[in-house]
């Protein structure tokens, strides 16, 4: 192992006949000492042992003296960084090589668990939850603000262990999330898999890779082994307890107290020595991968064997390639809620510790109302003083009344923020530092990051080292709740089949194919990335949901024709609203019966006996119906795959199909039929259709048709996409791209169409994904409908947030995040698109992304209206995806340059 030998240089004082100058003034003192006794107490004929007895006072002050300066010490360095001398003025000698390794304090493991230091002291590591608190409320942020109150008073109660909590945050860049994204993809991809696909999938990991951080949360528990022993256990010859029963209660004591900390953090863990060790390495080689754990070797010497150094250009520490710029939190004014959120979204690695060493609040309000009165005695004889002491008399009494009367906890409070980063990224992090500095400046704090310091707040930081900290202040459990470094990001799905970028800089996954609530709201004004954003998800999930579009346009036909699935025109199908033979015996067979598969053909017909906009069938209508609809199942015909409606109104003219009282409902369903089937609107229903959905993807395209053929056609082609969905044992979604403009000119088909799959499509794992500009219309169809959604996707919109927000049950925040976003214009600008997304998960939460696009989805999924023409002209001219992508390419170049030529000569 590569050790530095030492740490700090030292410079050899001067010296009298070889012999440090050093040595000569405490040797000097113990001379004096022993002439002075001798000559006292021989004068007054006193015993001989008292001049003795204080000339060896003297002698082991002499050794301790020598030992400290000749051995070295880890609290003389400590001492002198604290004191801000320069490394030249520290006049240190030592008679041993005086290791980096040797100011850490690990020694070595106590037992799976519990590591042992130095010092004798003890300790464990824990790893906990956190908070998700990104869109937290300000009461449910204040609620666990008093869970870390209370924690730190029953802390507190255990002050005479010497108790230090440490709390640490680390954000570093993760590359985790898209390598198992890599993976997912290529588990679902076969040999069929068209290559289009796995290119998006690269080219978005590719995307993502390097700009993803992750935060974790843990923390450290230590004590003391041992209580003070008083004056009086010494002059009385009190017997001392062993140090093995002293360090088994200690232990045993370490434990209880994770205990009280594991009933108020989530998630609480206590880590095993393996952990212990890997964290520690993390903070002190932060780029570096840890080695493994060797029991044989000292803790320290394995994790901390490299010296970091000064680097003058850059104002901070250098340990190899790696930049470190430990600082410490000097001055801090009232803080709230939510003062961590800057730190813990920074686009910087960074490793944060608060340092707390909790008091028994009795204790410090005795000793500070003392403080007080002392104060007032000083202040009232000096009236020079009175106006100072005045402030710092008020500060002090509200100090005791909040804790008093708030029952706050109380605790010394130390927080280091640590920035650090490699090379590459040294800018990058020395903005972030600025920014935030000029933000604590801005709040009335103060920052503490000169030369010598750094080195101290660099060991401090360091998991187990906080104990040694000389930085601490007094604060109550309220402050030091709202500075807890407890905040992390939901990574979402740890196999994701979509991965996104959240604009803290956490990667987020999900995987649409789990999801527990199927419906999808994708709603935003136009040009916000609707179907950028849901052609993306389309193509990262195929292989595991069945997509049928719906639109007015031809905005996804590239993709689905890409992926080798279906597009086609309804206005040129022959549709048949009665389902095929096959799917009547699939789904009898699926469900052990027919009920449900009679009971959905009725009301699929409902329109053409009733219109769309009846309540529905009679009681003696639906008998009629269901015993037709089984007689025509039961017996197929042969040559045809599914029946058709004229085969329907034979039977119902038939008279001896039902009893007598059945006959005038009968009578009524077959008029209603025959009249439809003879109108301009009916006769396209008449035959046996063309229209074959594709197993893979479909998308289907309503434009041109007319209001009322728009109705049957999307009720009938709902219906046979509905039936094939059901059937199937897999994931099915069915999708209406421009929902607001489909309802503007078929309100009731829409209606019709909620009702079926919002009602039905859970138990049989099918949703309705709805996209569209606002909430309202979707509302307007049935208000029921936004409990059955467990995805929204919201995008830029003009106005109406708050009260949108409100129906969506948003958090404050969240709303406000919402309102913040810019226009397409302005984000055109910045190269991404905002987005905040609900997504129904065990844990529900809401997550604010930052969308970026890899080029080759933006040629896929271009809805620009210059662009329609080039697309269809594209289309008409190759069916190859790339070679589509390559035609409208080379026409937009064409495009800008005659662009180019017309301008100039205007000019």
């Amino acid at each position: 192992m590569d050790v530095v030998p030492i740490f700090q240089e030292r410079i050899r004082p001067s010296s009298t006949f070889g012999i440090p100058d050093i040595v000569f003034l405490p040797g000097a003192i113990c001379i004096f000492c022993f002439l002075a006794a001798y000559a006292i107490f021989t004068s007054i004929d006193a015993p001989i042992w008292i001049p003795i007895l204080i000339t060896a006072i003297g002698t082991c002050s002499l050794i301790y003296t020598l030992r400290r300066w000749y051995l070295g010490s880890e609290l003389l360095i400590h001492d002198m960084n604290i004191k801000g001398q320069a490394v030249s003025k520290r006049p240190m000698v030592s008679l041993k090589p005086f290791s980096f390794f040797e100011t850490f304090c690990w020694r070595k493991p106590l037992d799976r668990q519990v590591v042992k230091h130095h010092d004798g002291a003890l300790s464990v590591m824990f790893s906990w939850a956190g908070q998700y608190n990104e869109f937290f409320s300000e009461q449910a942020f204040e609620e666990s603000m008093s869970r870390y109150n209370q924690l730190i008073k029953l802390l507190g109660d255990r002050s005479e262990y010497h108790l230090t909590l440490e709390m640490h945050f680390d954000r570093r860049y993760d590359d985790t999330a898209v390598n198992q994204y890599l993976r997912v993809g290529e588990k679902t991809n076969t040999d069929k898999t068209p290559k289009i696909v796995r290119d998006i999938r690269l080219a978005m990991a590719n995307k993502m890779r390097g700009k993803g951080f992750n935060n974790r949360v843990f923390g450290v528990l230590s004590m003391y082994p041992s209580k003070p022993i008083s004056l009086k256990q010494l002059v009385m010859n009190a017997s001392i307890e062993p140090l093995s029963a002293r360090e088994k209660a200690c232990k045993a004591a370490l434990l209880e107290t994770a205990s009280l900390v594991e009933k108020t953090l989530d998630g609480f863990k206590l880590l095993s020595v393996d952990d212990y060790y890997k964290n520690v390495s993390t903070c002190l080689l932060p780029f570096e991968s840890p080695t493994a754990y060797n029991s044989r070797q000292c803790f320290s010497e394995q994790v901390a064997y490299y010296k970091p150094l000064w680097d003058e250009t850059a104002q901070c520490l250098k340990q190899g390639n790696t930049y470190i710029k430990p600082v410490l939190l000097f001055k801090y004014s009232e803080l709230s809620p939510g003062w961590f959120f800057d730190l813990s979204r920074i686009k910087t690695c960074v490793h944060v510790s608060q340092i707390m060493q909790p008091k028994v609040p009795a204790d410090v309000l005795h000793k500070t109302r003392k403080d007080i009165t002392n104060k007032q005695v000083f202040s009232s004889e000096d009236q020079h003083n009175w106006d100072d002491a005045l402030h710092e008399l008020s500060d002090a009494q509200g100090y005791c009344e909040f804790v008093k009367h708030h029952y706050a906890g109380v605790a010394d409070n130390c927080y280091l923020v640590v920035f650090y980063s490699d090379v590459d990224h040294l800018s990058q992090m020395q903005d972030e530092y600025k920014s935030w500095a000029s933000l604590i400046k801005q709040d009335g704090g103060e920052l503490r990051s000169e030369h010598d310091m750094q080195y101290a707040l660099f060991l401090y930081q360091a998991p187990g080292m906080g104990r040694y900290s000389k930085f601490f202040r007094e604060d109550n459990g309220f402050v030091i709740g709202r500075m807890l470094p407890d905040t992390v990001y939901d990574a979402g799905d740890p196999e994701p089949e979509i991965l996104r970028l959240c604009s803290n800089g956490q990667l987020y996954g999900y995987s649409p194919s789990k999801e527990i609530v199927l419906g999808q709201l994708i709603a935003g004004q136009t040009g916000g990335g609707k179907d950028s954003q849901f052609g993306l998800s389309v193509l990262e999930t195929y292989q595991s949901i069945n997509y049928t579009l719906f639109e007015e346009g031809n905005s996804y036909q590239i993709i689905v024709e890409a992926l080798g699935g279906k597009y086609c025109e309804a206005v040129s199908q022959i549709i048949n609203p009665l389902s095929s033979y096959e799917d009547y015996q699939r789904i009898k067979t699926k469900e052990n019966g027919n009920h449900n598969f009679i009971g959905s053909m009725r009301v699929v017909l409902l329109p053409i006996f009733k219109g769309f906009n009846h309540n529905g069938f009679s009681r003696e209508e639906e008998v009629v119906l269901d015993h037709v609809l089984s007689l025509l199942y039961e017996h197929p015909l042969q040559d045809r795959q599914a029946p058709i409606l004229p085969d329907l109104e034979k039977l119902l003219d038939n008279e001896n199909t039902l009893e007598e009282e059945y006959r005038t409902a009968q009578a009524q369903l077959h008029k209603d039929l025959r009249s439809f089937l003879r109108t301009s609107e009916g006769k396209p229903f008449c035959k046996e259709d063309q229209f074959v959905l594709s197993p893979i993807i479909n998308a289907i395209n309503f434009e041109g048709l007319n209001s009322t053929l728009l109705r049957y056609y999307l009720g009938f082609m709902t219906e046979r996409v509905s039936m094939q969905a059901f059937s199937r044992s897999s994931r099915s979604q069915i999708v209406i791209n421009e929902y607001r403009t489909l309802m503007s000119k078929a309100k009731e088909a829409i209606h019709w169409i909620t009702l079926l799959l919002d009602r039905k499509g859970r138990k049989e794992w099918t949703g309705l994904t709805r996209i569209t500009q606002g909430v309202d219309e979707v509302i307007e169809v049935d208000k029921e409908s936004l409990s059955s959604m467990g995805t929204k996707n919201l995008l830029s919109r003009k106005d109406e947030h708050q009260r949108l927000g409100k129906l969506l049950k948003m958090p404050d925040s969240a709303i406000g995040v919402w309102s913040s976003f810019g226009s397409p214009k302005t984000m055109n600008q910045k190269g991404y698109r905002e987005m905040i997304m609900h997504f129904e998960t065990e844990f529900t939460h809401w997550q604010y992304l930052k969308l970026e696009f890899p080029k080759i989805l933006l040629d896929l999924m271009t809805t620009a209206g210059s662009d329609k023409g080039i697309r269809f002209k594209a289309m008409k001219q190759s069916k190859d995806v790339y070679e589509r992508i390559r035609l409208m390419n080379e026409s937009r170049v064409k495009q800008s340059q005659s662009k180019v030529i017309e301008i100039e000569g205007v000019h």
